[in-house]
């Protein structure tokens, strides 16, 4: 339903005849998805009301619209054009806190020539989209309906707009959303909200905004390879966002979860057995103590103190060398950069300090890595990767429903 935000003028109460109502009487007539009507009325106007009060004509027309004030005891001068902006806003606002996904009408026919003015500025520059209307006077309109909505340019939501597709190309869901509340429509709000749950690794969460067929396009299966994918692409956009450290120090847990996943699509060990139910990259000690070839692969591991035993990439880099027959030359020279791209990653994830080598360079050279492990064994196992910028194909599609 909708709200009808409106002064009150003396020409409002003429009667109730359709032809020759006021303004306000005519909107609500006509306008029957309306169902709350705030009135702004001046000191003069008061005194009148109290006589004749303005909601019983209302309620003839409108059996039980609800009538709300907005008393101005101590606005006399109704004719000054600085009156009323900063009011009218406030009441604007509060209104559309208390009512955030309700058209708001506003009345630009009804009060003196200072409200107006102000009124229709305010439909150019409110922070959300107000609709204006407009009622002819019967003496040259005798139609049934003399209502018009205005047609209007809000250039302040036409600025926030432009600032919410800047932030969005740079990868700033948060700025965004932090942008987009009361502006945009629900099905865009939807769609940054599952853009800021993607982003912060909520997969459930973004695939349930996203909804099944964006969701399946631009993320993937759910399985091991599909998680390992979006984690990929939460690294990607770090890359793109200059955001090195946070990059740095993800590196080692995408080197091991490709790498997981390469050995389960080509190997002879089962992942679901290898890796502790429940976890990402914790041991099944059971499992490896069972297998005299894995204890050999996984000594160090396994000798640890910690209760949980972690999976490193160097183990996996040496189950993939001895079965090197099974893969193609380049998943072989993507396994051999991995220890050096591991001695620089561990240079800065010990230390307090910023990445100072050449970033972009480094973080090129994981991603080809990753990629190239990824998408072997996505096709060894029949898997179908979504676009390796999956994220810039969000962007777009947010944009486009701006």
């Amino acid at each position: 339903m909708s709200v009808l935000f409106t002064p009150v003028g003396k020409s409002d109460r003429k009667g109730l005849d359709p032809e020759s109502e006021g303004a306000i009487c005519h909107i609500i007539r006509n306008y029957t998805d309306i169902d709350t009507v705030v009135l702004y009325i001046s000191d003069e106007l008061l005194a009148e009301d109290a006589k004749d009060p303005f909601p019983e004509y209302i309620h003839t027309v409108r059996p039980g619209l609800h009538v709300e004030y907005a008393k101005r005891p101590d606005l006399v001068d109704v004719h000054r054009f600085d009156a009323f902006y900063d009011d009218f806003g406030s009441e604007l606002t509060k209104i559309s806190h208390e009512s955030p996904d309700s058209p708001i009408y506003v009345n630009l026919t009804s009060g003196t020539a200072a409200m107006q003015s102000s009124l229709m500025v305010l439909c150019e520059v409110f922070h959300r989209k107000l609709i204006p209307l407009q009622v002819d006077n019967p003496q040259y309109n005798s139609s049934g309906n003399r209502c018009y909505e205005v047609q209007t340019k809000n250039f302040r939501r036409l600025i926030i707009l432009e600032n919410i597709k800047a932030l969005i190309a740079q990868y700033d869901y948060h700025g965004a959303r932090e942008l987009a509340t009361g502006v945009v429509s629900p099905e865009s709000m939807q769609l940054i909200e599952g853009a800021v749950d993607r982003y912060e690794l909520r997969s459930r969460q973004a695939r349930k905004k996203l909804g099944h067929e964006l969701s399946n396009e631009l993320m993937g299966q759910t399985s091991p390879i599909g998680k390992c994918f979006e984690y990929l692409q939460y690294l990607s956009v770090l890359e793109k966002r200059a955001e090195w450290a946070g990059f740095v120090r993800g590196a080692d847990p995408a080197t091991v979860g490709t790498l997981l996943c390469l050995v389960d699509a080509f190997t002879e060990f089962d992942r679901t057995e290898l890796v502790k139910s429940g976890t990402v990259a914790v041991l099944n000690v059971e499992y490896v103590q069972g297998d005299p070839e894995l204890k050999k692969y996984f000594k160090s591991a396994m000798e640890a103190r910690s209760a949980d035993k972690y999976i490193g990439w160097f183990p996996l880099t040496d189950i993939v060398r001895d079965r090197s027959r099974l893969f193609e030359r380049d998943v072989i020279d993507a396994i051999e950069r991995i220890g050096g791209l591991q001695r620089t990653r561990n240079r800065f994830v010990h230390n307090i300090e910023a990445v100072d080598v050449n970033a972009e360079k480094l973080a090129a050279d994981w991603q080809a890595v990753w990629h190239t492990l990824l998408k072997a064994a996505a096709a060894k196992a029949e898997e179908v990767l979504p676009p390796w910028d999956s994220y810039n194909k969000l962007n777009e599609t947010i944009i486009r429903s701006l």
